[in-house]
């Protein structure tokens, strides 16, 4: 976050009060006509990712768009009921994208003719908001469950906790702002008498992010193991 501030100063009182002469004025780029500092600061703050984001899609493949649909249909039944068995609610799962189109990629010879078979893909995309300790189980749970490939994973903050990082880094901001203005009064014989203005602009917030495609043919006998397992963090 970041701030601008305006702030009013006065010369000591045990001091005669003296105006900066216009020639000096590049020697004292923050203070402007009738004792006035403004100054600009950022400040920053970090927090533990609080929740996460899982983007993925199930798609199938048919040589009509009516059972391609109804595929991908099937599936997405079988993975909401996976999902509510582990506690996701209905709320936390949304869809982002869905789509039918003929699938240029899988196009290959029938054995009776020489016309290329015509095949049609269906896929529904979703968001799936969790927690951080949940978000492997619940990858893991909607790939054995009809998801055929998950998109990405975002590690990110609760409305909550991004309200109070937000304002721990404007707090920053404000304390460095002042310091800055504290330090251009004392070089020119003034003290602080308070703040006049004050402006913030934008805030930041950079998130931990898997981007590599998870990639599941389609639903497969499952080869056991300890599942997956995330982390917010590096490494």
């Amino acid at each position: 976050g970041g701030v601008a501030t305006d702030i009013g100063a006065s010369s000591p009182e045990n001091s005669p009060a003296t105006e900066l002469p216009r020639n000096d004025a590049s020697a004292h780029p923050a203070i402007a006509e009738g004792r006035r500092i403004a100054v600009g600061a950022d400040g920053a703050a970090e927090a533990e990712p609080d929740a996460a984001t899982i983007r993925l899609s199930i798609e199938a493949r048919a040589t009509d768009p009516g059972t391609a649909r109804d595929r991908v249909a099937e599936n997405v039944s079988k993975m909401r009921e996976a999902l509510g068995e582990i506690g996701v609610s209905e709320d936390a799962i949304q869809t982002t994208d869905f789509d039918v189109h003929r699938d240029h990629r899988r196009r290959r010879p029938r054995e009776d003719e020489k016309e290329p078979e015509i095949r049609y893909q269906a896929e529904h995309g979703f968001r799936i908001d969790t927690s951080v300790e949940q978000a492997g189980e619940v990858t893991d749970t909607a790939l054995d469950n009809g998801a055929t490939m998950v998109q990405d994973i975002r590690f990110t903050l609760t409305t909550e906790t991004q309200r109070a990082v937000r304002q721990s880094a404007l707090e920053d901001a404000m304390s460095n702002a002042r310091g800055q203005a504290q330090t251009l009064a004392q070089r020119s014989n003034l003290s602080i008498t308070g703040v006049q203005t004050v402006s913030t602009g934008g805030v930041d917030v950079q998130e931990p992010r898997y981007d590599r495609a998870m990639d599941t043919p389609m639903p497969t006998e499952s080869a056991g193991g300890s599942g997956t397992r995330l982390a917010s963090g590096p490494g």
